[in-house]
Formats: C-alpha cells, structure tokens, sequence
C-alpha cells in the first residue's frame, strides 16, 4: 500500500517519473530476475535435494533386498542340501533296517533248523539209549535227575524220573549204590567204574564226568 502510494507521488513530479524511469526501473528489471532466479533455484535444490535422497533410499532399498535375497538364496540351499543328506540317510537306514531285518530272519530260519535238529537228535538219542541193553542214568552237576533208560526204571521198579529221584534221594540200597564215588567224579573229572549188588543183581557201574566245549562240568 505504501509502495503504491509511493508510486502515485512519484508519477505526480516529472523529476521522480524520470527517477523512476532511469534509476528505480532498471534496477528493479536487474534485480527481479535475480531474485526470482534464487527462488527458482532454491526450490530447485530443494526438488533436487528430495529426488536424490529419494533416490538414495531407493538404493539402499535395493541393496538390502539384493542382500536379503542372497541369505534366502544361501539358507534356501542350505536347506536343500540338508533334505538331500536326510534323504540319503534315511536310505541308507532302511537299507540298513532291511539288512539287519533279512539277517535277523536268516538266524531265526537257522536257530529254528537247529533246534529241529537238536530235538531230532534227542528223539535218536533216547532211541538208542531205551534199546541200550545196560542201565543209564543222567544228572546235571548238581546230582539232580535229568534222565534214566527203560532198564533203569525197570530195576528200580520207577515209573519215571521224577520217582528215581525220590529213589536215590532216600537212604537205600539204590541210593547207596548210585550216589557212590560222585564227588570224586567231580573233582577229578575222569572215569570212575566199582561193583554193586542191587536186590540179586550185581552191577559194574561206570561213572564218565559230562564236559562242554570249554571243560566245564555239567553232568
């Protein structure tokens, strides 16, 4: 308002409108496209400041997904290579698994076969043994009765082996007879043979230590 005023009274002398025209004016038309070249050029740094820090966090936006990228990358193949060694694993232990499984059917297969046989073998045995025409008794390292001939029983009047048992377990001319010489069997571990009469019988008895594959005494 003041400036206009200010105008108004200039126009009105003729030495201020030539002020104005040679002094004022040309001043202003040199210092108004400064002054609107430095606005223009502050907003332009400003507009150019915000684009390039824009443009730097685009960058490092970039960056770090280039970089986030590259871990998903390496844990993704991480991950990969262990599924293959869990797999490969798990393939050699169910190779495994049926190894043990078809060796573990085999020995079955064989301990079933060799107790086929061993019972064949017992069943032989106690063939022979029935048709033997002497007597014969069986027991384990501890004296228990573990088995007799038919003639066996047929002298001592038995049934079967538990009443041989009892039989020798009682004072008596049986006991006497087969009891005789056993700890001396067991101490020496070699044949023992003496003489008994049983009722109007007289025996040879004949007494052999029963060893397994180590030595040891069983029977």
């Amino acid at each position: 308002m003041l400036f206009s005023q200010t105008i108004c009274a200039s126009a009105a002398s003729p030495f201020s409108f030539v002020f104005w025209c040679f002094c004022v004016s040309p001043v202003l038309d040199f210092m108004l496209p400064l002054f609107i070249g430095g606005l223009f050029t502050l907003v332009a740094v400003g507009l150019f400041t915000k684009f390039f820090a824009k443009l730097e966090e685009d960058r490092r936006l970039y960056l770090q997904l280039r970089e986030n990228e590259s871990q998903l990358k390496s844990s993704l193949a991480r991950t990969y290579i262990a599924i293959i060694n869990q797999r490969d694993e798990a393939k050699k232990l169910s190779q495994e698994h049926a190894r043990l499984r078809g060796s573990f059917s085999n020995e079955i297969q064989q301990r079933q076969a060799t107790q086929v046989a061993l019972d064949e073998q017992r069943i032989f045995n106690h063939a022979i043994i029935g048709l033997t025409p002497d007597i014969i008794l069986f027991r384990d390292a501890k004296g228990k009765v573990i088995g007799a001939n038919d003639n066996l029983l047929h002298l001592l009047k038995a049934r079967d082996n538990a009443e041989v048992a009892k039989l020798l377990d009682v004072e008596g001319e049986a006991a006497t007879a087969f009891n005789r010489g056993d700890q001396e069997v067991k101490e020496s571990l070699k044949d023992l043979t003496y003489e008994v009469k049983i009722g109007s019988y007289v025996l040879q008895m004949r007494k052999r230590p029963a060893l397994n594959a180590t030595g040891k005494l069983i029977g």
